[in-house]
């Protein structure tokens, strides 16, 4: 995303659960991707997501902090409903065209997997962050003008 979008500065949040791979996309990134401490609790959590300009999560507890510190977002969905959280037009939601989605099963029982899940392509984020990206970068006057962001990308 670096190169896609040079001005980025990507941080690494999340909790305990995410410290070890939060070190590996430092690992694969060559060091672009920033870690932040994954073990000083929630609060700190918050105050660090609070840094960012965009947030790009699936839906968990991120994601919903975001929302609620008015971040623009990009969210992509797996196994959860597109309908169920509003970006309050700040975002863009990244939606699998698939015929089991959503499913809200810890084990996928289809035949070709958890695709919904795991043949995700980095372009989509890359793609949907540019778009919240470009709106980041108006004035207050081109903002007030423009139509706010509340996309949904089905692919």
């Amino acid at each position: 995303m670096a190169a896609e979008i040079p001005q980025a500065k990507i941080i690494l949040l999340g909790g305990r659960e995410d410290t070890e791979r939060n070190q590996r996309l430092v690992e694969l990134t060559d060091g672009i991707a920033i870690p932040t401490p994954t073990t000083l609790g929630l609060r700190a959590g918050i105050v660090l997501e609070n840094l960012a300009g965009i947030v790009v999560s699936g839906d968990s507890l991120g994601l919903h902090i975001a929302i609620a510190l008015k971040k623009y977002v990009v969210r992509w969905l797996g196994l959860s409903c597109a309908a169920e959280v509003d970006l309050y037009n700040r975002g863009i939601k990244i939606i699998r065209d698939l015929s089991c989605a959503p499913c809200w099963k810890k084990v996928c029982d289809m035949p070709h997997g958890p695709i919904c899940v795991t043949e995700f392509k980095p372009e989509w984020i890359v793609n949907a962050v540019r778009e919240v990206s470009d709106v980041l970068n108006l004035t207050r006057a081109e903002i007030a003008t423009r139509r706010p962001i509340n996309a949904e990308l089905v692919l």
